[in-house]
């Protein structure tokens, strides 16, 4: 048994908005949480992730592609100095690719 089913172009329309996107979350006094692409249902492309109660200060922010961290992803101290850069491929930390650690007071601490 066979079905089949019509959609007019609208209703198309609404399904490929759904599958791409880009999602936001938001903390309760109204501060951006995260912000997310979507395509295809999964996350691909920029992902940006905030403190709370930091003024907007960025926590972490990188690149998903097909659903896994891909590339250079930085994490922020919450003071908004850098405390790392590093790469990732497929959804793996990448050992052999380069990463910096510093420490607070932006020291450097580590770097390949």
């Amino acid at each position: 048994m066979h079905s089949l089913m019509i959609m007019t172009s609208s209703q198309k329309n609404i399904r490929l908005e759904a599958l791409n996107m880009v999602k936001q979350a938001r903390y309760a006094d109204g501060q951006k949480s995260f912000e997310a692409t979507y395509k295809d249902g999964e996350a691909n492309g920029k992902w940006t992730v905030w403190y709370e109660y930091e003024n907007g200060q960025k926590k972490e922010e990188g690149t998903y592609k097909d659903g896994e961290k891909d590339g250079k992803w930085t994490d922020w101290w919450d003071n908004g100095k850098k405390r790392y850069e590093k790469t990732y491929k497929d959804g793996t930390y990448n050992y052999d690719g380069p990463s910096t650690y510093w420490y607070e007071n932006e020291k450097k601490l580590h770097s390949t």
